[in-house]
């Protein structure tokens, strides 16, 4: 089990039913909020953020923290398409997206690949990649399949 912030959410398998946020939505200064499931990845980012690499740097100048090498993947009920305020980094394989988020409270980065905001990359886009400077899971406690919520 981990941390479900103030989301109300009933589950069903892999899929959300009825998440209610609203809860938390006046507290929040977040525009965009959703409850979704902690999902594994397949462990790319681990690797290209190796500590010292081009893309934890990029990350790191613009989140301002140093950051733990990998993501949390987060499946939302809703596809979902990065907010206009998000930021571009140039990494060797193109342009990621990049925009300051909170995860059950924990401040954090929602990174995403042009090609995936595009509808092209690896993730639909009711997958949001996560990296902070905490580790997530141990931090929320989370395992697979646990609720979170996401603001952005």
């Amino acid at each position: 089990g981990g941390a479900a912030g103030a989301a109300s959410c009933a589950r069903r398998g892999d899929d959300l039913y009825l998440c209610d946020v609203s809860q938390t939505r006046t507290m929040s200064p977040w525009p965009n909020q959703y409850a979704g499931i902690v999902t594994s990845g397949a462990g790319r980012m681990s690797a290209r953020m190796a500590p010292g690499s081009a893309v934890i740097t990029a990350y790191e100048a613009e989140f301002g923290h140093r950051l733990v090498p990998g993501t949390l993947n987060v499946k939302l009920p809703v596809s979902v398409d990065m907010p206009a305020y998000a930021r571009t980094i140039v990494r060797s394989d193109g342009l990621v997206l990049v925009t300051p988020a909170s995860v059950t409270g924990v401040d954090a980065l929602i990174v995403r690949h042009s090609r995936t905001e595009q509808g092209d990359g690896r993730h639909s886009k009711a997958i949001v990649e996560v990296v902070s400077s905490v580790h997530l899971r141990d931090v929320l406690g989370l395992t697979d399949g646990d609720l979170v919520v996401v603001e952005f």
